[in-house]
Formats: C-alpha cells, sequence, structure tokens
C-alpha cells in the first residue's frame, strides 16, 4: 500500500463513523488551490481557492463519539459558511451504533468515502451528478438529517455492514418554474431544522466484503417525497408534494496490487406530482480506472453518464441537463500531507458545445 493510500485511508477514518472509542481529541483541516482552464467561449484561465474544511471529532466517553465539520467556501460574493457534518453517537455493540445529527447519505461510495476534502478522493472533481446540493449539476439529496444506524457483523466468509438513515425529507424552491435554467439551478434543500414533508426519507446501504478478495460491493435505496419549499410563490402550496421518488443502486470497489476500480449506479424512479403526470425513470453511473505507476504517482479515467426524460419534473426542477464526462487525470503525492493533481474533463452536455476544461490542483491535509 502507498504512502497516500495509508494516509487517505487514515483520514476517511477521521472523518467516519469510529467504532473503536479513542479518547485523544482529532482536529484536521482540509485546504487546496486550484488552476482552471476551458475551451468554453467567453471564460478565462482562473486561480481558484478551494473550501477549508475543518472536521473535529472526540470520544466524550467510552462509548459516545462527537464529530463536527465546518466548510468555508470562497464565492464571488465573499465567504460561505457551510455546516457539512455534525453528529453524536453512541455504540451499543459492533453489530448497532446509533448516532444522530446531519451526516453523508448512504448513497454509494464515493458519497461515504471522499467528503468535502480534496486530497482524499485520486481526482480534482467528483462524479459531477454526485455534486453537492449547492453545486451547479448536483441532483441528488447527498446529505441527511436525522438518525443514523450502522453496524458489522462478521461471517466465515468476510464481512457485512449497513448504514440505516431515518431523516427530514429534501425539499425545492420551485418559485422559478420547470425550467430554471436562466434564474440559476435550484438547491436540494435538506431541512436542517424543520421538515415540510409529511413523510421521512428512509435510506439503507448494505456492504459486503469478502475475506478473500479486495472487492467490496454495496446495494443502496432511498425514499423520498419532495416538498415544495417555496412559501405561496411555488407551484403547489408550502409543504406540498411535487415528486415521490425512490433511487435505488449499486457500488463495487476493487484492488489489485497497483489497479484499482470503483463503479457506481443510481436508478431515479420519480412520480412527477406537478407538470407531465406519472412517472419517470432515470440513469447514472460512473467507472473509475485508476493505476499507481509509481509509489506516488497514480494514473485515472473515469466516464460519467446522467441520463432522463425531458418530462420528468424532478430533473426539470432542478434545471439539470443530459451530460456525459470524460475524465483523465494524474495525481502526484508530495508526501503524506500534500498532493498535485492535473485533470482533463471532456463534457457532452445536452443543448450545449462540447467543452474541454483543465484543472491543476495542489491539496493539503492539516492533521
Amino acid at each position: 500500500m502507498s504512502r497516500i493510500k495509508k494516509i487517505g485511508f487514515s483520514a476517511g477514518l477521521a472523518l467516519f463513523f469510529q467504532l473503536a472509542p479513542i479518547h485523544a481529541a482529532e482536529f484536521g483541516l482540509f485546504g487546496d488551490v486550484t488552476f482552471n482552464d476551458s475551451d468554453a467561449s467567453g471564460e478565462n484561465s482562473s486561480f481558484a481557492l478551494g473550501g477549508l474544511d475543518f472536521y473535529a471529532t472526540h470520544a466524550i466517553s467510552d462509548t459516545s463519539r462527537g464529530f463536527i465539520e465546518f466548510v468555508f467556501e470562497n464565492t464571488d460574493e465573499g465567504i460561505v459558511t457551510d455546516l457539512e457534518r455534525l453528529w453524536i453517537s453512541h455504540t451499543f455493540k459492533d453489530e448497532f451504533v446509533m448516532a444522530a445529527g446531519r451526516f453523508h447519505s448512504p448513497l454509494g461510495s464515493w458519497n461515504r468515502t471522499y467528503h468535502h476534502g480534496a486530497m482524499l478522493q485520486d481526482t480534482v472533481s467528483r462524479p459531477f451528478f454526485l455534486d453537492f446540493e449547492d453545486g451547479a449539476a448536483g441532483v441528488l439529496p447527498v446529505h441527511v438529517v436525522g438518525l443514523m444506524a450502522t453496524g458489522d457483523f462478521t461471517m466465515n466468509s468476510g464481512i457485512v455492514s449497513y448504514e440505516l438513515a431515518v431523516a427530514n425529507g429534501p425539499s425545492l424552491d420551485s418559485s422559478s418554474g420547470l425550467s430554471p435554467a436562466a434564474s440559476g439551478k435550484p438547491e436540494i434543500d435538506i431541512n436542517n431544522i424543520s421538515d415540510p414533508n409529511s413523510d421521512k426519507s428512509i435510506a439503507l446501504r448494505v456492504i459486503y466484503k469478502p475475506d478473500l478478495m479486495d472487492v467490496q460491493t454495496g446495494f443502496f435505496v432511498m425514499s423520498n417525497t419532495i416538498a415544495e419549499s417555496a412559501d405561496g410563490s411555488g407551484l403547489v402550496a408550502l409543504g406540498e408534494d411535487l415528486i415521490d421518488q425512490t433511487i435505488i443502486g449499486f457500488d463495487v470497489t476493487y484492488e489489485y496490487e497497483e489497479f484499482d476500480a470503483l463503479v457506481e449506479y443510481y436508478s431515479f424512479d420519480n412520480k412527477n406530482e406537478v407538470g407531465a403526470s406519472g412517472s419517470n425513470t432515470a440513469a447514472a453511473y460512473f467507472v473509475q480506472l485508476g493505476y499507481w505507476l509509481t509509489e506516488s504517482t497514480k494514473a485515472v479515467y473515469r466516464y460519467e453518464d446522467l441520463s432522463f426524460d425531458d418530462a420528468d419534473s424532478y430533473f426539470r426542477l432542478l434545471g439539470a441537463r443530459e451530460a456525459t464526462h470524460n475524465v483523465i487525470a494524474l495525481r502526484y503525492d508530495v508526501d503524506e500531507s500534500n498532493s498535485l493533481k492535473f485533470e482533463i474533463n471532456s463534457a457532452d452536455v445536452a443543448g450545449s458545445k462540447n467543452t474541454t476544461s483543465y484543472q491543476f490542483q495542489w491539496a493539503f491535509l492539516i492533521p
């Protein structure tokens, strides 16, 4: 295992549920600086400060742990502070850990592993459809606020784990109508302090890791009732249903010597309560392949795709567009605390001219 694999795994654990109590407090900071260029018309090359991601976790007793994560994001309007995660957990036993707060949704491996620290992931970008709720292309509620139960069961053939969430349902502001692209993409609201939905969101991910292979397989399902968050100016009244949604998918991670692979697939079943009636299906997936050329240099290729029906009110409310991306990246680990990444991202977005962007990023971790 390379140096960065070790440090990445350790950092990931610091950001995950900690089943084994550790009494020393853990603090850390992720940051990055990125140079961006593109062949898109009218865009200039630029340097950009990434988000400053502060996290802290501490075992407040032998069986209880607290965690908090703030990200200070740099925008054209100034610095925006986002509370990304905040939870308290109690370990009853390895098979049952209960927590309450704000978490990353149990949707796939990427969303549960790489979090908000750019250094953790091998590429500069996330798969575009897994962008965060306030991002330009995000189409999933990648955070939840509520209860999360996790646990591990040791079997003769391997380990079975689960992640079960019961949370506030997501909501959308539909005041811009079913085609809001001109006025900006609405943000999926995961409702930190209240819930306009009459039904709670439920999400479950089950993971199996056999003893004899470096492979992990996850299956997940999430049920959402997406409510109106606009008060009096939306397509329906505040709190009424916009979409009944079911998301089903799987993820597979595999490692063999210097090679690794990650595949995720998401199937959407969206029942429209506004616009065209009836249900629509959609699909999103990515395939990422990586190879360590040396102990500190890794080459990565990723293919991403999102497709849906034009009559699907969910994607129309989000102003989303069908797209495919081809991503080629090269990562060089300077040492255990920082890495350099170069990425070429070729995007084919419906209704737009194909574009290719170039990014060079220096990402770091202060443990």
